[in-house]
This record gives C-alpha cells, structure tokens and sequence, in this order.
C-alpha cells in the first residue's frame, strides 16, 4: 500500500466510498465549480467520464485531476488570456462506460452547456463516440482511449489529442523489460471484453508481444457484465501459458481475473500492460495478489508524487487517487498553457498550438512531449514516463521507470 508522509493518504484507502464521493456534483450532471472571488467571466470545461459501474475509478481521475489544475490556477486569480482574465469552472456527465453514455454526455456538454473543451473519457468505446460529437462542433477533446481510430480517423484528430501512453507508447518498453527480467517465461495470453475497446486492444497486443519475441498462447473475449471468468482463464492454463497479461481491463474486473486466476491455480507471473488498477486489483484480490505487476503511470513514493497526492488530499479527497489522474492534470494544465501562450480561447487557434507545448513540465511530471507522427500521422498523441509497479509483501513498490520512444 501506498502512502505520504502526514496524515497518509492511499490511493487504496477508502475504496468503499468511491461510489458514494461520485454522487457528488458531476455524477448527477450539475457540474462541480472550482470558484474563486477574482475574475468575473467563467471559462467552462467539459468532462466525460464513467462515475458509474467498473471504470469507476478512471471517471474520478478524469474529474479530480481537472479539477486539481483549475484550482489550482483559480488560487492564483484565474486564468490569462490576452487581455482577459477568466474564473474556471468544471461540468461533467457520467458516460456511465459505454458508447452511447459517451455520445449522450458530449452532446450534452456541446448542445446544451455551449462548452469549447472537454477532458476525457478513458473508454475507447466512448472515447470514440464523443469524437462523433465534438468533430463536426469544433470542440477540443483531450481524451483516453486504446483504439487507433481515436488518433486515426476521416477527419485526422484535428481537434483532438490522446492524453495518456496507449500499447504503440508503452508496449516496445514493456516487452523488452519482460524478455530481459523473466528469459524463462515465453508463452503469453490474455483476454478483454467484446466490445471496441477489447477488439482494438487484443490485435495490439499481440502483434507486441510477437515482435518482442514471446508465444502468444491464447486470446479470448468476454462480454461486459460477466463475473466469472474462471472458465476462460482454465482453458489458458491449458495452453501452457506462463504470463497471464490482465491488459486494459476495467479495475473491477481486473481484480476479480486476478483472484480467479490464482484460484485456478496458476503459478505463473500475472502483469497488466494497461490500466492501471495495481491498487483495485489489492482490494479485490487480497493475499493473491501478491507478485501482481502492473504498467503504471506515476511513482506516488517519489518527490514529486507526494506533492502531487498532498495536493489531492487538500481538496478534501481522502479516498483512493487513481494513477491517471496526474495525466488527466497534466491535460487539462497543457490546454490552460495552450490558451495563454496563444492569447485565445477559440478552438480554431489551439488544434494548432496545444502540441507545441511540448518539454513541459506540468508538475506532477518533468516533462511531456508529444508524439504520434510516425505511428498515427499526426503530433497529437502525449507521451508520459511510466513505471512497472510490483506487489511485494501487500505493498506496492516499483521495478522500473520506462519511457515512451520519440517520434
């Protein structure tokens, strides 16, 4: 488990009352308002996100890591933009992990709430139907999301950009660190739900993992809403598979693969190339968790995680703090920097600039860049620093820190 230093804050703490702190403001589409007294004309942002059912937890990174930076920036007196100074203020909908939440969220945001920006969702399955929304609206999206077709589309990603490492970003690394840490372990399989996110996903992975030199022994798909995975992963087993890769499954249902598969008696190594939910799998998994290894995006043990989490925990956050929302931050702190160092709000003008806020240092980390032209055909892609983290001893500790390749 990890903790700070004071009072000590874990991003496993408290994870019974992450359905109840939801409920507040932006789960019931009223919006949640970081106000201060300064300025007097409000700039909206967006953000969709699922502040119901298994991607739980990814939604409330979207929402308090936004909500951190525009409050952030308020404490200050407010954002500047050219001549004018602008209060920011924060509206979001739950998109409830699904397609249709996610259009359904957009639409709102954009038709009726006027907004010219929106943070989130993670899901590539929303991600992809917003993009329907804010593409003929002009709207910028600075979203998750694995599936291709979020970064290449009809329209090239003119008005949005994707926020956080995806497989292309992060899997070259992994594999390499994988092959090198375990040479014995060769054979690797993996499942994902039956739905955009999954089938966009399994193909990634597998070509990765390949060119990296492993034996993909089996892939399977489940439809969303099961609970038992048991008779997937036996018949993984079968296959003499020896990593079982719990990939950019939701945390619930990450959790309940780890359990299950340890129950299933599998002895092997079990990673997450995706996520992350190192902290959700803990909870849901218990002692078999133990050995769990995940794809992380940020060390909370370091300096600079600590600030990060003393500043979550100011906001009257006491519960668990996802690791992606020191991306979604540093998102929404990228867009903010965008507008000041344009001089405009107009979406028209940012497309343009955003990706030239590059080599920045958001805070929370040292310094983004932007890629995405050689994998996608266009700069829109962020690429973070990211961390394997390891469960020893019912705590989670951190065997490496890898890093996206250029371009």
């Amino acid at each position: 488990m990890t903790t700070t230093k004071g009072k000590g804050i874990s991003r496993r703490q408290g994870m019974k009352l992450v359905a109840g702190i939801a409920t507040t403001g932006a789960l019931m589409g009223s919006g949640i308002k970081v106000v201060r007294s300064q300025p007097s004309e409000a700039l909206v942002i967006g953000g969709v996100g699922s502040l119901s059912g298994g991607g739980t937890n990814w939604g409330l990174a979207i929402q308090r890591g936004t909500l951190m930076a525009l409050d952030e920036v308020n404490k200050a007196g407010g954002l500047k933009v050219g001549e004018k100074t602008y209060r920011l203020e924060h509206k979001m909908y739950d998109d409830q992990y699904t397609a249709q939440g996610g259009a359904t969220a957009a639409t709102r945001l954009v038709n009726e709430d006027r907004v010219k920006y929106i943070i989130g969702p993670v899901a590539s399955a929303a991600s992809l139907a917003v993009l329907g929304v804010t593409q003929p609206n002009k709207v910028i999206l600075m979203s998750g999301g694995y599936a291709t077709g979020v970064m290449v589309n009809n329209f090239k990603s003119e008005y949005n950009f994707r926020v956080h490492n995806t497989p292309p970003e992060f899997m070259p690394a992994i594999t390499a660190w994988l092959r090198q840490t375990y040479p014995q372990r060769q054979r690797i399989g993996f499942i994902a739900a039956n739905d955009a996110t999954g089938q966009s996903v399994v193909p990634q992975l597998k070509k990765f993992y390949e060119e990296g030199g492993l034996t993909v022994s089996y892939t399977d798909f489940f439809e969303r809403g099961t609970r038992e995975f048991t008779p997937l992963l036996r018949r993984m087993i079968a296959a003499r598979t020896d990593i079982f890769d719990v990939d950019g499954n939701t945390p619930a249902d990450s959790g309940l693969m780890v359990r299950q598969m340890r129950q299933a008696g599998f002895r092997g190594l079990i990673i997450q190339a995706g996520g992350p939910a190192v902290e959700q799998v803990m909870e849901i998994a218990g002692p078999l968790a133990e050995g769990f290894q995940s794809y992380d995006m940020l060390n909370f043990d370091s300096d600079r995680g600590k600030r990060f989490a003393e500043q979550y925990r100011a906001l009257g956050w006491q519960g668990i703090m996802d690791a992606q929302t020191g991306a979604f931050y540093t998102a929404t702190k990228v867009l903010m920097e965008a507008m000041r160092r344009s001089g405009s709000t107009e979406p028209d003008v940012l497309k343009n600039v955003i990706s030239t806020v590059d080599n920045y240092d958001s805070g929370v980390y040292s310094k983004i860049s932007w890629g995405g032209q050689r994998s996608y055909g266009v700069k829109h892609q962020m690429l973070l620093p990211f961390y394997i983290a390891e469960v020893k001893n019912r705590r989670i500790t951190w065997a490496a820190e890898l890093f996206p390749p250029a371009g």
